[in-house]
Parts: structure tokens; sequence; C-alpha cells
């Protein structure tokens, strides 16, 4: 109850593990031949920043990852996937 604010610790740290990982996959990627950008987006609705930034990018397809939650967890927490399959224009393909 109540607003945390934002945390730059925290944020600073979720980058720099992402971009780590984000190198593993480009080596990946790279030696396979597929082409890999990556893009950090930050904002308070992560719904709308993964709409907006396959808007942007005019993609056809969005993966992302579900933790795969049910009954309270779920209506308590949302749903990131869930609102993306509902909003996109493109198609969304979740994993679990």
């Amino acid at each position: 109850m109540g607003y945390s604010g934002i945390n730059n610790k925290v944020i600073k740290k979720q980058r720099s593990a992402a971009t780590k990982y984000s190198s593993k996959l480009k080596s990946v990627a790279t030696n396979l031949g597929v082409p890999f950008s990556f893009k950090i987006k930050q904002g308070s609705n992560p719904v709308k920043e993964i709409i907006n930034f396959a808007t942007s990018y005019k993609c056809d397809l969005i993966v992302l990852g579900s933790h795969g939650r049910t009954g309270w967890s779920k209506l308590i927490l949302g749903s990131v996937a869930n609102g993306v399959v509902q909003h996109a224009k493109s198609s969304v393909l979740v994993v679990k």
C-alpha cells in the first residue's frame, strides 16, 4: 500500500542485467546469421510501451514471456502478456 517511487539503483541494475543477457543473445544470433537489435524502454505502463514500440517499428510479431500466474495472483498483479494480446494490432506469441 502506497507508492514506492522510482528506485534508480534498481533500474540501473536491471538495465545492466538486460544488457548483459542481450549480448549473449546477440552472439548466438550472429553465429546463426540472424539479424539482432536490442532496445530498452522505460515507462509506467509496460503494455503501452510494448504496443507503441511494436507499432513504431512496424513489427508483425511480438514475442514475450508469461509467468503463467493464475487465480488471485493474476487478478491482483494483472498481466502484461494479456494486455499486449488484447491491444496489439499485430500477432502475439506468448511463451510460458
